[in-house]
């Protein structure tokens, strides 16, 4: 009888350890793909985050509690692997189906969160009692088992990755799935003779239908995805990308093309001139010399556009970290005919980077800089929105030289729109605010800055534009009395000190 309950022991430490990596692995995944979803749900990434690791932690402790008044150990592991496979597997469509039908909703986002870290808990004191009936001590059992418990994040991380860039939050998290009912297989084989035959064939059954919807799944996914994205927005979504860093959108209605990033507002082709002319015009109109222009996002190549209307310009360098963008503002017709085949022009060098890294790593000097990024509403971007990020752009000022930056809504977001111009001042530049009405945006406001006090008078129009004038250029530095008002409650904001993200939050939660 030794040697058969040897290899019965030793059954048992395999499934114990492949299954407890894996169920770690797979769980860690979900927790990730969920607190991806309720960061472009939801926003603003550190709460999300934070409050996806505090679910995670308090579920596990709740899970490993419940699991005391368990008597058939070997049997609950496989049937909770069943479990977290379809909760898991199926938790980013769901939860994204949810937010979509029935509005942002962050108790159903911590739900998911919350089962899926209750499980994970439930089943590590399981593991430990499968292990402790194979003669090992106390001592071993927790070291043995915390070991591969933590040693489980490792793929995980790698997993999500992989996943998030080659299939996305919805099937990735399908696939991951998939992963958890490869161990309930191995369980059913390993322990075969140990289960019941009623309860054998029960799992293998629910294993089987299980693994047919994850299948099914895995099918239709990006067009059960595509079909619950149309309902976010109003108009047709004629393309859908998941890229490294956020999520394409494009939708159209008639001659309406827009583009969304993580569900944020990038353009209108019906406007989008009144923007790009704003932005760029009034620093291009300011400087003596155009030889060398950096623009920092605008991968859409529409600002890259109206740089090139100008024929003193010698070289044009874009940054912009997502190499998606630019590759579909190059490829899709109706993005390369708006932005004029700007991202072909000789005279432009792309670099797919991020444009803090870049200024820290570049030594050139700018007649021009561009600021063409999306509003700080989350830490990423609400990094280059900070003093530290306005030095180094004042870094690679000529003397000369003057830069522009989109600066949100001083109508909608005042506080946020002064606070750009307070930290421009903090970092050494002189500014002058202006802004201009887009109708898909309201108003919407900009800054210049200058080593040297910038002046309205001395702006020039040199080129043919369709909605800035030289009679208009005045009337762009004139502010109401209620947005001039936002100018109290302006501050600094900084890396140690991020400010304008909450302010931003706050501002947008009334519109």
């Amino acid at each position: 009888m030794e040697p058969v309950q040897e290899y019965i022991d030793r059954r048992r430490m395999f499934f114990i350890i492949v299954s407890l990596f894996a169920v770690s692995a797979c769980a860690m995944s979900y927790e990730y793909f969920l607190g991806a979803m309720a960061s472009y749900l939801l926003g603003d990434g550190t709460v999300q985050w934070a409050l996806t690791i505090t679910a995670m932690m308090v579920a596990m402790g709740l899970g490993g509690f419940g699991s005391r008044f368990v008597v058939h150990h070997e049997k609950t592991v496989l049937t909770n692997e069943v479990l977290i496979a379809v909760v898991g597997g199926f938790s980013a469509f769901t939860q994204y189906a949810v937010n979509v039908y029935l509005g942002p909703n962050q108790v159903i986002t911590l739900a998911y969160i919350f089962a899926n870290g209750f499980i994970l808990g439930f089943q590590v004191p399981l593991f430990m009692h499968i292990s402790r009936k194979n003669g090992r001590s106390f001592g071993q059992t927790v070291a043995e088992v915390t070991l591969f418990d933590f040693l489980g994040a490792v793929p995980a991380v790698a997993l999500y990755i992989y996943l998030l860039k080659s299939v996305g939050l919805v099937r990735g998290s399908m696939f991951v799935g998939l992963v958890n009912l490869a161990t309930v297989a191995l369980g059913l084989v390993l322990f075969r003779r140990e289960l019941s035959r009623r309860y054998h064939r029960c799992l293998q059954a629910v294993t089987l239908a299980v693994l047919a919807l994850l299948l099914l799944g895995l099918g239709f996914g990006d067009r059960l995805a595509l079909g619950l994205e149309a309902r976010l927005y109003r108009d047709q979504v004629i393309h859908v990308e998941q890229t490294a860093f956020q999520r394409l959108v494009l939708t159209r209605r008639g001659q309406d093309l827009r583009l969304y990033l993580d569900g944020n507002l990038q353009f209108s082709s019906v406007d989008e001139f009144r923007y790009h002319e704003s932005l760029v015009h009034p620093a291009m109109g300011l400087v003596p010399a155009r030889e060398k222009v950096l623009i920092l996002g605008g991968g859409d190549g529409l600002a890259a556009r109206e740089v090139f209307k100008y024929p003193d310009v010698g070289r044009v360098t874009l940054v912009d970290i997502d190499p998606a963008v630019v590759a579909l503002a190059r490829t899709y017709p109706l993005i390369a005919s708006l932005n004029r085949g700007s991202l072909e022009d000789p005279r432009l060098q792309v670099v797919n980077m991020d444009a803090y890294k870049f200024l820290e790593q570049d030594a050139g000097r700018y007649d021009i800089i561009i600021v063409d990024l999306p509003d700080p509403n989350n830490e990423s971007l609400a990094k280059l929105y900070t003093v530290e990020f306005y030095r180094l752009i004042k870094n690679h000022l000529t003397a000369a030289g003057a830069m522009a930056v989109q600066a949100t809504s001083p109508y909608f977001a005042p506080q946020v729109f002064w606070t750009v111009g307070e930290t421009m001042e903090a970092a050494g530049l002189e500014v002058l605010p202006y802004h201009a009405y887009v109708p898909s945006f309201g108003d919407w406001g900009f800054v210049l800055g200058a080593q040297y006090r910038p002046s309205p008078e001395k702006l020039r129009l040199a080129v043919p534009t369709r909605y800035l004038t030289l009679d208009l250029l005045p009337r762009l530095f004139a502010f109401s009395a209620d947005e001039l008002a936002g100018r109290e409650g302006a501050e600094v904001n900084s890396i140690v000190h991020p400010v304008i993200l909450d302010l931003y939050q706050k501002a947008w939660e009334n519109w």
